[in-house]
């Protein structure tokens, strides 16, 4: 076959290939991953069917590795996230400022979950964390006014603590990583697909040299 004919005859099956391999193989990325399920269902979950929270699937995998029920966790942005954690950890405390979202995860949430409805224009929202009156070993921001939610977080953290920030790569946010810096913690950045998206999306943790997930 001359190569002008073999270069047009891949160009044109090329995209089957690429649907073939991705779509329909079971040990595809977006298979295994869960990515194809969430796509159909509009609802993050991962291979089997089991809630994930809406981050790339690096930091998913980390955390479902390293998180553990002896660990108390707070969160700013509640959902589906709230019922992977508390699947995972002692308890989860989970500030929602979307009432009909709220009422949504407030029914499918486990006894080990606390979930409250704040509105994100109200200082309670970014107070409910101290309102708490507790220490939480991981704290995570994933809600709205994400750069102020992470400055009450030093002072409610044990001393092996971790703040998650997700979608930490917007310009936005970097308030946050100057703040993490100043109160002494490191970070480490997971990147990749999240459940129903084709872009890349960053999620950073923020920790401290001990650290309660082994980093």
């Amino acid at each position: 076959m001359p190569n002008a004919i073999r270069t047009l005859f891949r160009s044109i099956t090329l995209p089957l290939v690429i649907l073939q391999r991705f779509y329909f193989s079971r040990n595809s990325v977006l298979a295994s991953s869960g990515w194809l399920k969430s796509y159909v269902s509009r609802k993050p979950l991962d291979a089997e069917g089991q809630p994930v929270p809406w981050m790339n699937y690096a930091a998913i995998d980390f955390l479902k590795k390293r998180l553990d029920n002896s660990m108390d966790l707070f969160e700013w942005g509640s959902g589906y996230s709230t019922l992977f954690f508390s699947a995972r950890a002692n308890t989860v405390t989970s500030v929602e400022y979307h009432a009909g979202w709220f009422e949504l995860i407030k029914d499918k949430a486990p006894a080990n979950a606390t979930i409250v409805h704040e509105d994100y224009r109200r200082s309670g929202y970014v107070d409910a964390l101290a309102s708490t009156g507790r220490k939480f070993h991981i704290i995570v921001v994933d809600g709205r006014e994400r750069v102020n939610c992470v400055s009450q977080c030093f002072e409610h953290l044990h001393d092996d603590g971790v703040i998650i920030l997700d979608d930490s790569s917007r310009e936005k946010y970097q308030g946050a990583f100057d703040m993490a810096e100043t109160n002494g913690f490191k970070h480490i950045d997971f990147i990749g697909l999240k459940p129903r998206s084709h872009r890349t999306h960053q999620t950073t943790l923020f920790y401290k040299t001990k650290n309660c997930l082994g980093i």
